[in-house]
């Protein structure tokens, strides 16, 4: 072992500018995620600690190249401070969510007053709406959510004849 040598932390990151300074900030405040790795920054000081970056690789291969850090430092006999071998697949930052998962969410956040907004809108004839969400509405008479939205917020004067009606609507 190397004299002075308290472990390794391996891991793979899509935001390599951004990560080391997320692993000091939280250390330096006592709230690193990693116990051990906390642990050991306590006992001996953040400047004691060195971050290495390797090569970037594809998000395809990320779970990959973050199993392999893991492993040769388990070879080489260094203390690993992982509480758990890392996933063979990296987790999907760019994920969608299922339609069902959608659909949950958004009836989630039906009638929650800060999760679905309240808008007030003036139909072509003159007529006054009012709904909670775009995209049901939106769907129903033929608009874009996104041109609906600006028209509401008062950013765009009309989107196919609607447009924003006088007051704000409760919320």
């Amino acid at each position: 072992m190397i004299s002075g040598f308290y472990g390794v932390l391996p891991g793979a990151t899509t935001r390599p500018e951004e990560r080391p300074n997320e692993h000091e900030l939280a250390a330096r405040n006592g709230h690193h995620w990693n116990d051990d790795f906390q642990r050991l920054v306590n006992q001996h000081g953040w400047n004691s600690f060195v971050y290495l970056t390797f090569e970037p690789v594809s998000f395809e291969k990320l779970g990959e190249a973050e199993q392999k850090l893991y492993d040769d430092a388990v070879n080489a006999g260094l203390p690993v401070l992982n509480k758990r071998r890392p996933s063979d697949n990296a987790h999907s930052v760019g994920y969608t969510l299922s339609e069902e998962t959608k659909r949950l969410q958004s009836h989630a956040k039906k009638g929650k007053r800060y999760a679905a907004k309240r808008w007030a809108l003036l139909s072509p004839d003159g007529a006054l709406h009012e709904t909670i969400g775009l995209k049901e509405f939106c769907r129903k008479h033929g608009l874009e959510a996104s041109c609906v939205s600006r028209v509401a917020r008062g950013l765009r004067p009309v989107h196919k004849g609607w447009r924003k009606a006088a007051g704000d609507p409760k919320r």
